[in-house]
């Protein structure tokens, strides 16, 4: 009989690309070990129809940080009949299956299809994509990106390019007043009547990015740099060097969130409560005086 992994906290412990990460790593294990995988209900089976059996029962539970207890835990051989938690943001894990990891992750066909036909129009152009994170950023090392940095390289691309278009994906649209001399496009411009959540449209946009992408410090919009297969040039912003730094997502020294903080952003780690008013007050001066 085979044995069983699950993970009985999918789809609640994170937000979608943590469940992504998440579950390859669950997917590449139980296949590499010949063992059952089951999962409870999450947002997967709808966009990828990646459905297993939902799990028969608990199972003692198997807390994994780094990569590296894995490796020890599993030295002398497989452990199976687990339930695993942790986040598996550690591209080691999925350096060895590049192509089936982007494969895993392609919507299905009656999301694909509409998706695919309403981005087409774009597909002749150079198109450069940015991603801003705003809702829960603002404390520790999820920081927002720096504004400047990103016009200042976006303009520089754009005189490089014959027809450049601009897509943002961003959960303040509000940003976009920024940019306007570039007439941004978002999801709201492009998409309309895809089943499926708005984010994830923002999510499919960023892997189809063919010129320029530039990430926020967020798994979200590296998850999504992982499934671009268009090779543009990628980008994310470092908060200490205050530029924005090129990456290879699919390097396995590549961090998908980098450690980075400032003093101010610290303090907001120890109090989110005040950072989240204070953020909101000055998002709203910010995006007036746009």
């Amino acid at each position: 009989m085979k044995k069983i992994i699950t993970m009985k906290t999918l789809g609640q412990n994170g937000r979608f690309a943590n469940q992504v990460f998440q579950y390859a790593f669950l997917y590449f294990y139980a296949q590499k070990y010949e063992m059952e995988l089951q999962t409870p209900h999450w947002i997967g089976e709808e966009l990828f129809g990646l459905k297993n059996n939902p799990i028969c029962r608990d199972f003692a539970r198997l807390v994994i940080n780094e990569k590296s207890e894995l490796d020890q835990t599993c030295r002398l051989t497989s452990i199976g009949d687990v339930d695993f938690w942790g986040y598996f943001q550690d591209i080691s894990y999925y350096i060895n299956y590049k192509n089936e990891f982007q494969k895993l992750f392609t919507p299905i066909e009656k999301i694909k299809h509409p998706l695919t036909v309403q981005w087409s129009p774009l597909i002749s152009k150079d198109i450069i994509g940015l991603h801003l994170r705003y809702g829960d950023y603002g404390y520790g090392h999820f920081y927002e990106t720096p504004l400047d940095i990103v016009s200042a390289k976006i303009e520089e691309k754009w005189t490089q390019l014959q027809s450049p278009v601009l897509y943002i994906a961003t959960d303040d649209l509000r940003v976009c007043k920024k940019f306007k001399k570039f007439s941004p496009l978002t999801s709201q411009d492009i998409f309309s009547n895809i089943p499926c959540p708005d984010f994830y449209l923002d999510f499919w946009a960023l892997s189809n990015i063919n010129k320029l992408l530039i990430t926020s410090n967020s798994s979200f919009s590296f998850a999504a740099a992982m499934l671009n297969i268009h090779n543009p040039e990628m980008f994310r912003p470092s908060i200490l060097q205050k530029s924005l730094i090129p990456f290879s997502p699919w390097n396995p020294e590549t961090p998908v969130l980098l450690n980075e903080s400032t003093k101010l952003l610290n303090f907001f780690k120890k109090y989110i409560r005040i950072a989240r008013i204070y953020n909101k007050i000055r998002r709203s001066i910010l995006f007036h005086s746009l």
